[in-house]
């Protein structure tokens, strides 16, 4: 039991205590082994209320049964199998959480807990659920007030930052929301690990939900409305995420060359990219739109547009910092397996990489550029092999086979008309696809016999663009 605690500790990223950031969650106190509760003398029926402090310890092994396994792994469902009777012990230990009068902080974090195994193993509908009601537990216990302790402070914040990535994972509202919200953020104390890397997850999470309610337009914190509201503009999230950055300890800050040796500090950094892609993504989904339009269209778009592409460099530019930190955190972390989070930021930051040339028709690209393009979609592709946890149904498709299908639509798009694929078109390197890779077929024909498409495309050249001028401005 100790050494599972102890391997866990670097799974749900507080570091063991030993990483200078002290981490970026703090779920409870796993360096000690559980102790049974003694039951009174005279007790005869069996009273299981008196083991419920058990389910925090029985979470962290299910975490650790599953997460600090080979990788690739040898059998992932056997893993899940193993994980969910510790998981199945926790959830018999609670009972029934609408039960307040018999639940503290500690079930709080164990729900917390639970809730991390779940995403971890991609249960994201029963995590959203478990989350919720660890928020509404510190509701209930005043803790978003700021009644308990430095621990329970902890353990809230823990909360918050978790409500808020499955609500920027999933699209949905968060559930506790800011203006409730009276606890101040997490403070040194003594026999707990520094608290500078909670602190800023907590921060950058409120830009998170932030990114969400407004930029999605999932819950809008402004009173304006319409088309244009400047709440939709990255603008603002760009401001946001730089002064986050600029103000950050230099225990977080990453070196001259991009990188830390504190994995933590790296995957904080991974969500702030993270974070500037989906607040971009939206725009640059629009010139993907319109180049492929383009493409297809016998004619140019009735408008001239003056587009401005500094957002969309941001977003390029994000998701090769994001492989590159990937890389770097494979080779200092403790455990071989890759967390959900990881794989959810290469494969966003692949997803980029192979559209860029969409988004950038004219630019030509050195061999060096392409070959390094070529890698970090490699790299993405790779990390995702044999992973089945981004897959929150068995039938759909695996990342890996939706990179592969994506790599060959950008192929087919950009090869020249009435040109051999695989000869007349440069970005084949640079998408990672060489003659190892079946080829793509010829490119599509102009589409003047297809109505219903050709309309499609001209409200792509000309109905989208409304937008364009609310991001860039």
């Amino acid at each position: 039991m100790v050494d599972m605690l102890s391997e866990v500790r670097y799974v749900v990223q507080d570091g063991n205590g030993t990483w200078p950031s002290g981490g970026i969650y703090w779920f409870g106190d796993l360096s000690q082994p559980p102790q049974p509760p003694v039951p009174p003398p005279n007790q005869v029926p069996f009273d299981i209320d008196a083991y419920r402090s058990l389910a925090f310890p029985h979470a962290a092994f299910a975490v650790a049964a599953h997460s600090t396994g080979p990788w690739p792994p040898i059998n992932e469902l056997e893993d899940i199998q193993f994980s969910d009777s510790f998981f199945a012990r926790a959830s018999m230990l609670l009972r029934n959480p609408l039960d307040i009068g018999r639940c503290s902080i500690h079930d709080v974090s164990a729900f917390a807990l639970m809730a991390y195994h779940l995403i971890e193993v991609c249960k994201r509908d029963s995590a959203y659920m478990h989350i919720a009601t660890a928020s509404h537990l510190c509701i209930m216990l005043g803790a978003h007030r700021g009644w308990v302790d430095e621990r329970g402070k902890r353990i809230f914040w823990t909360v918050y930052i978790l409500d808020r990535w499955l609500s920027c994972l999933m699209g949905r509202p968060p559930v506790i929301a800011d203006d409730a919200i009276r606890i101040p953020l997490p403070s040194d104390a003594a026999g707990m690990p520094p608290a500078a890397g909670l602190r800023a997850h907590v921060e950058l999470s409120r830009i998170s939900g932030y990114v969400v309610c407004n930029t999605y337009r999932i819950a809008p914190w402004d009173s304006a409305t319409g088309v244009g509201d400047s709440s939709q503009s990255p603008g603002k999230v760009m401001w946001m995420l730089e002064q986050w950055k600029s103000t950050l300890p230099l225990r977080l800050q990453l070196s001259p060359d991009g990188l830390s040796n504190d994995p933590a500090c790296v995957m904080l950094h991974m969500r702030y990219n993270q974070l500037i892609i989906v607040a971009t993504r939206p725009l640059f989904f629009i010139a993907v739109k319109k180049s492929v339009a383009e493409r297809l269209m016998p004619q140019g778009s009735s408008k001239e547009y003056n587009i401005q592409l500094a957002h969309l460099r941001m977003c390029i530019e994000a998701a090769r910092n994001n492989i590159k930190l990937a890389r770097h955190f494979m080779t200092i972390n403790r455990h071989s397996k890759p967390l959900h989070a990881m794989l959810h930021y290469c494969f966003s930051a692949s997803v980029c990489l192979i559209l860029e040339s969409l988004v950038y028709p004219q630019q030509s690209a050195t061999p060096e550029q392409n070959a390094a393009r070529s890698a970090d979609i490699q790299f993405a592709l790779d990390i995702m092999q044999g992973c089945e946890r981004l897959k929150s149904d068995p039938n759909d498709k695996s990342c890996n086979e939706t990179l592969h299908d994506l790599q060959m639509l950008v192929a087919r798009l950009t090869t020249p008309v009435h040109l051999d694929p695989q000869i007349g078109n440069p970005n084949l390197q640079a998408l990672g696809l060489t003659n190892s890779f079946p080829q793509p077929p010829p490119p599509p024909m102009p589409i003047e016999s297809e109505p219903a498409l050709y309309n499609e495309l001209v409200n792509w050249m000309d109905d989208d663009w409304f937008m364009y001028g609310t991001y860039m401005d």
